[in-house]
């Protein structure tokens, strides 16, 4: 029940239809108590009606199509850091130092068209992870050329090309904090830079299970309208604050020009959005009705299906057990473990 439908609904009750049902003409002695008991009447019904809304949440619907995603052995997925020499040189000389900022290099190539102005030509920092092993200094350096990127703010973001290379890639300032919403998108072009790919939504089922649905082809325009539209937002993101509220809805977002891939932009009940975007949390307020309204679209209008996560790959798995809709690769993947040999 929407807010203002129950608000509209309970203003058209006279008192004093509330006073015969609560008072019967034969206790005209608690008639002079009316006014306060019709009061707490009210305030029971508001609350009911709150909780009845809150309980909806999440029950909009229960039978689910599934889908099983198959994930590798946790054993076999174990990544372990490669050697020096067996590394990109973006990952070798990943750490540049520039106007007092520090960026961090990633794998995504900006291409020379996207190349704005020169910066001039820094010093790159790299660190063998195993170099302490053998007793060889860790620290490597290289001379790199940097230059902005067109329509990205350098507070965020620029673009490094090592000697000896002709490749240009984007590295990212992680330590960057816009003070709100709008800046936050024209900083960074993500009308232009952003993709979206799934959402997924997390509840206990009746029976206390834990489950994720899955939503694909969700409408990019309703997530602009209803989550990022209010460009005044202001970035509330503390080191020290964990939001308490609970989680709605996860998208999963890329930003392939800045090498990002399955990151995400996350909605709580209380009307909050967070992101990873840049590597470290932004937090926006964008309304508790915005919130909802787009949980509502997307449990109403969007098509979903409820997650089955089985280890081993499709061919493990006889023909008769697989679903129709089976998927082998996803977003919800978990993040393999990180070793050295």
């Amino acid at each position: 029940m929407k807010k203002e439908i129950f608000n509209e609904a309970m203003n058209q009750i006279d008192d004093r239809y509330l006073g015969e049902v609560l008072f019967p003409a034969r206790k005209t002695r608690l008639q002079k108590y009316a006014p306060v008991l019709i009061g707490a009447a009210a305030c029971i019904c508001l609350v009911s009606a709150a909780a009845f809304m809150l309980r909806g949440i999440g029950k909009q619907k229960t039978d689910w199509p599934t889908k099983t995603i198959f994930v590798g052995d946790p054993i076999e997925e174990i990544y372990i850091i490669p050697h020096w020499e067996d590394m990109e040189i973006y990952q070798q000389y990943s750490s540049i130092e520039f106007s007092d900022r520090y960026y961090n290099a990633r794998a995504g190539v900006i291409e020379p068209g996207q190349l704005g102005n020169s910066l001039g030509t820094i010093t790159a920092c790299g660190y063998d992870e195993y170099a302490d092993i053998s007793g060889e200094e860790a620290k490597r350096f290289r001379s790199a050329a940097i230059y902005e990127i067109k329509d990205i703010s350098p507070a965020c973001a620029i673009a490094v090309c090592y000697e000896g290379g002709d490749t240009f890639y984007a590295a990212v300032n992680s330590h960057y904090r816009p003070e709100t919403l709008g800046q936050f998108i024209k900083d960074l072009n993500l009308k232009n830079t952003l993709q979206f790919g799934c959402i997924d939504y997390k509840f206990f089922k009746d029976s206390g299970e834990y489950t994720t649905i899955l939503f694909e082809n969700v409408d990019s325009s309703k997530i602009w309208e209803f989550l990022l539209s209010d460009e005044d937002a202001v970035n509330e993101h503390s080191d020290s604050d964990f939001n308490q509220a609970e989680e709605l809805l996860s998208i999963s977002v890329d930003v392939p020009l800045l090498g990002y891939q399955n990151i995400s932009i996350t909605l709580y009940e209380d009307g909050y959005l967070t992101t990873n975007i840049l590597d470290t949390g932004k937090k926006f307020y964008i309304g508790v009705e915005n919130a909802q309204s787009f949980f509502d679209y997307v449990i109403s209008e969007c098509e979903g299906y409820e997650i089955i996560f089985e280890y081993g790959t499709e061919q493990d798995t006889p023909e008769t057990e697989r679903e129709e809709t089976n998927a082998t690769t996803s977003p919800l993947t978990p993040a393999p473990a990180v070793v050295k040999p």
